[in-house]
């Protein structure tokens, strides 16, 4: 995969895809399997963003169930079950355990946890008091009555799983680039005719052209679509802020799961280390510099303290934290609560024809968005579709090399690294905060034989 932006002059892709986060790259996928002339451009880096910053877990969203969204639920969890299957190398199983206290609140717990087992097709595990802090002492707490043990799946580098579709979409034909700019839209008679786009390595403008246009630039994309149709009233969205903590390991090997009344927290192992998570507060302003706030963190902690006793003094060891900001489709005051659904905006409504918005849902759902997309989208192609194939075909990727000139030598070979941050991102996240002296490695690597590829990232 390497950044070729000649292949934009083509005369006329049949889709164009504005965004490289999962829900981007999973639709340039599926349209390029399907026999599609597909481009995709990315702002920035892939995965640099939400899609990136996420809680690295494919799951069902065990706590919806409260909010009476079964059908979600059982979606979700069929969809985990596609990403255990098709992406094995990137994800796998994980179980969590929840600790349970005595009273209605425990039936209700136990109750949740055995539904949701069952629409994932197993059967829940419940476990005494002992039992359970043999497999975690971390789980101590006043009232302890015992805990229950459910499936999930986890996901440790989300942007190398994102790389890898990214490339299956190239191996059947897509034109991939990151750091291009889409500056304006192109049309013709109420109709998108493509896009015209600035290379932010040279600052030179081109134009690409295609009979459909889709924006899925998740939190940017109510922006994204005001930018290119002016007026639009069809794309809205609210910004949900999210915030993680990296620790020393809390937990020994499950993953716990915590919940409060209007709050839940999770303890997820990681790389040798905890991921600690989440908030989910509303966000303003440019989701690119959302970082963690002291206050925040200090929030973060206070609640997985309450929830989860035992993790205070790890979690004062904190290793490093990161923020992602989520895109909920429509307007909500109350972001936790806040619908999880997919928007699909045809910006038709608005005068512009052949012009689409895409965003919101999970991680875990990406792939199904794409497919229902695409289904949707099939009957304005003037050729027939291949049937989806995204359901079962393998997604491999590339082999990541164990010495590190090598690893950053395929980084930019076959995962499109230009820039310093692009080559931090293809090491990945865990690493450089498991070994700090690993970025100035990279530094090394790149002033030493990074010029020449530079040089030529724009050809």
């Amino acid at each position: 995969m390497k950044r070729n932006l000649s292949q934009f002059e083509s005369p006329t892709f049949d889709l164009l895809v504005i965004g490289g986060g999962v829900i981007g790259a999973c639709i340039a996928r599926d349209a390029a399997r399907r026999g599609l002339k597909v481009a995709l451009v990315e702002k920035n880096d892939f995965a640099s963003s939400a899609s990136e910053a996420m809680s690295h877990t494919i799951h069902g969203g065990i706590r919806y169930l409260a909010q009476g969204r079964v059908g979600l639920v059982r979606e979700a969890l069929k969809e985990k079950a596609v990403w255990l299957e098709v992406a094995p190398q990137f994800v796998c199983e994980q179980k969590f355990i929840m600790a349970l206290s005595g009273g209605i609140g425990a039936l209700r717990m136990k109750a949740g946890i055995s539904l949701y087992q069952l629409l994932g097709g197993r059967r829940a595990e419940l476990l005494t008091s002992k039992a359970a802090l043999e497999l975690e002492p971390c789980l101590e707490r006043p009232g302890l009555s015992g805990a229950a043990v459910y499936h999930d799946a986890r996901l440790d580098d989300p942007a190398r799983l994102i790389l890898a579709i990214l490339q299956d979409a190239v191996a059947h034909g897509a034109a991939i680039a990151n750091h291009v700019e889409c500056a304006a839209l192109l049309s013709k008679d109420g109709k998108a005719t493509g896009i015209s786009a600035i290379d932010r390595l040279t600052d030179t403008r081109f134009e690409s052209r295609a009979s459909n246009v889709v924006n899925a630039t998740g939190p940017w994309a109510a922006k994204i679509a005001s930018l290119l149709v002016p007026n639009q009233k069809t794309a809205w969205l609210t910004a949900s802020k999210g915030i993680h903590l990296v620790t020393p390991p809390i937990s020994r090997n499950f993953a716990i799961a915590v919940s409060g009344k209007g709050e839940h927290g999770f303890v997820l192992p990681w790389k040798g280390m905890s991921l600690v998570g989440t908030t989910d507060d509303a966000f303003s302003g440019d989701p690119a510099s959302a970082r963690p706030t002291e206050r925040e963190i200090a929030g973060l902690i206070d609640k997985l303290t309450r929830l989860l006793p035992q993790s205070r003094e790890l979690l004062d060891r904190r290793i490093g934290s990161f923020a992602g900001v989520r895109a909920l489709p429509g307007s909500s005051h109350d972001t936790y609560l806040a619908s999880r659904e997919v928007a699909v905006c045809d910006h038709a409504t608005d005068g512009v024809s052949g012009f689409y918005s895409v965003f919101g849902g999970k991680w875990t759902t990406a792939r199904l968005i794409a497919e229902r997309f695409l289904d949707q989208l099939g009957a304005r192609f003037p050729q027939a579709l291949k049937g989806c194939d995204t359901k079962s075909a393998i997604i491999a990727g590339t082999p990541v090399p164990l010495h590190f000139g090598a690893r950053l030598e395929c980084a930019a070979e076959f995962e499109m690294a230009v820039t310093g941050d692009d080559f931090e991102r293809r090491v990945g996240r865990g690493d450089l905060l498991a070994a700090p002296h690993v970025r100035q490695g990279i530094q090394a690597w790149l002033a030493t034989f990074g010029n020449s590829r530079n040089s030529e990232a724009g050809h």
